[in-house]
C-alpha cells in the first residue's frame, strides 16, 4: 500500500487552513475589541459615579453653611431643611456623612468615595457639625439648633450650636 500524498489537494489544504487562520485572527480581533468596550465602560461608570456623588456631598455641604450662617446671623433661631437625592448612585447605595470640616459621600460597599469642604464652619462660629445620612430614605435633613449642648472630646469646649443630618 502506497501512503496517499496530500499535495496533489494543495488547493484544499491552503483553503481550509486560510480559513482557520482568518476565523482565529477575526476571534482575536474580536476580544480585543469586547476588552476595550468592557474596559472604557468601566472607566465611564466611575467616573460617572465619582461625578453624581461629588454634586451630592456638595449640595450638602452648601446646606451645611447656609445653616451656619443663618445660624450666626439669627443665634436663637432654628433652621430645618430637607435635600432629595437619588436612593441610588449608578446602581450603588451610599452615606452622606457630616464633620466639622467635611461633608463624605461614600457608597456602601466602599469602591466610591467624594468630599466636599464646609469651609470650616466651626472654627469660624463655634458650631458642631455631625451626622450620618443614607441614601435609602432618598432625604437628607439637615437643622440647625442651639439647644442641644454639645462638647468637644478635644478641647472640652462646651457649645449649644449644632448642625446634624439625618435622612
Amino acid at each position: 500500500m502506497k501512503p496517499r500524498r496530500l499535495s496533489q489537494d494543495d488547493r484544499a489544504i491552503n483553503e481550509v487552513l486560510g480559513f482557520v487562520l482568518s476565523f482565529a485572527l477575526s476571534a482575536i480581533f474580536l476580544m480585543i475589541a469586547m476588552s476595550s468596550f468592557w474596559t472604557a465602560k468601566s472607566n465611564s461608570e466611575s467616573v460617572l459615579t465619582g461625578t453624581e456623588m461629588k454634586s451630592v456631598a456638595d449640595r450638602v455641604a452648601s446646606a451645611i453653611v447656609q445653616a451656619g450662617l443663618i445660624g450666626e446671623e439669627f443665634p436663637n433661631s432654628t433652621f430645618n431643611q430637607t435635600l432629595a437625592v437619588p436612593q441610588l448612585l449608578n446602581d450603588h447605595d451610599y452615606y452622606i456623612q457630616a464633620t466639622n470640616a467635611q461633608v463624605y459621600v461614600n457608597s456602601t460597599d466602599g469602591s466610591f468615595r467624594a468630599t466636599a469642604t464646609t469651609f470650616k464652619l466651626d472654627a469660624v462660629s463655634g458650631i458642631h457639625v455631625g451626622g450620618t445620612a443614607y441614601s435609602s430614605n432618598e432625604n437628607v435633613r439637615i437643622v440647625y439648633t442651639n439647644e442641644t449642648p454639645y462638647t468637644d472630646p478635644v478641647t472640652h469646649v462646651v457649645t449649644t450650636d449644632t448642625i446634624t443630618i439625618s435622612g
